[in-house]
């Protein structure tokens, strides 16, 4: 009856803190996005002013320049929302053309849909009808659609930019050995790790489908960066986004597509079987079925943005468990990493 009663406790606890988290997302997603970057961004700042407990970075003991925190953490804002709207805006220019290109989009669609219908005589009638009305509205649309999304992420990055300026001016103490020094340890690792494989991955598919003569090849080349945070799923998102347009390129020969869509897939999966396990090894320890389970939580939770931050996330979780005291606590923190 009492072991009854505590899973039933246990259970109701979780509901609540399910609910909770999805209530509050409009704040908690911001906050914890800042938190994230301050992890990458404090070295930053901190080579370029002293930190607030009055020690010096060591870049600075061989400098004599030295910033207020104040004007550190300015500048290195402004250098990175600088960069994302440079970026934003690169990735607009490289969709533009694609509504002006909706004939040929539509003459391929023509000569695609009749080799389809010579394969297989089944099919409906009005395939080539509904296709080309499909590939006229997403061609007119996909212009408004990127200006409207950016939009939509430089409000959010208005909260996020808040909570950073407060967390870059005012850095928690990291004691060594502490959890919360773990904690950013591991987190920073793991964002600087990913992130330089994201990037390197995204550049690799950027510059083989703009050798290729794909177009809109720097939005996906971008949308490769993000994609590839996201576990198992993101690679293969990224792979097969480009489709539409390989196949509705009539500049491209057989084996020109053939190339667009292998070579980024040989990409991904050189990257996410034997480059990022030699990296990254056993440091998170976090077992796969953890993994994707944690995708489809924080998924349904928040989205988009829940997938991002599934590993980050499931990792502090995973290391406050490991330092409590308590029995209960590292037994689910041994079952994520797999030891049961």
């Amino acid at each position: 009856m009492k072991s009854l009663l505590a899973w039933s406790s246990t259970l109701s606890a979780l509901l609540c803190v399910g609910y909770a988290l999805y209530f509050f997302q409009e704040v908690l997603i911001p906050f914890i996005f800042s938190l994230v970057l301050s992890f990458v961004l404090r070295p930053l700042v901190d080579c370029l002013s002293p930190s607030s407990s009055g020690e010096e970075a060591p870049l600075l003991n061989r400098s004599s320049a030295k910033l207020p925190r104040s004007v550190a953490v300015t500048c290195t804002i402004l250098f990175v929302l600088s960069s994302l709207t440079g970026s934003a805006f690169l990735v607009y220019l490289s969709a533009r053309p694609v509504a002006s290109k909706a004939p040929e989009y539509v003459q391929a669609a023509h000569i695609l849909v009749g080799r389809l219908e010579k394969s297989f005589p089944f099919l409906q009638s009005d395939l080539e009808g509904q296709l080309i009305t499909s590939i006229r509205t997403w061609a007119k649309e996909i212009p408004p659609f990127l200006l409207q999304s950016m939009f939509f992420y430089f409000q959010k990055c208005l909260l996020i930019t808040i909570f950073l300026i407060y967390l870059l001016l005012s850095p928690m103490e990291l004691k060594k050995g502490s959890v919360p020094a773990t904690i950013y340890d591991q987190v920073r690792q793991y964002l600087f790790l990913k992130g330089g494989v994201s990037v390197v991955v995204g550049l690799a598919q950027y510059l083989i489908l703009f050798y290729l003569g794909v177009d809109c090849a720097l939005l996906f080349g971008f949308i490769t960066i993000v994609s590839n945070f996201v576990p198992n799923v993101g690679p293969l998102f990224a792979s097969i986004l480009p489709l539409p347009l390989i196949l509705l390129n009539l500049e491209l020969t057989v084996l020109d597509q053939v190339m667009a869509i292998a070579l980024p897939i040989v990409v991904h999966t050189i990257v996410g079987n034997v480059v990022e396990p030699a990296l990254m090894g056993d440091s998170f320890e976090i077992h796969p079925v953890v993994i994707i389970l944690a995708l489809i939580f924080w998924a349904l939770i928040w989205g988009t943005s829940g997938m991002v931050l599934a590993v980050p996330t499931m990792a502090v979780i995973r290391i406050v468990l490991l330092h409590l005291n308590s029995p209960s606590a590292l037994y689910i923190g041994r079952c994520l990493e797999g030891r049961i």
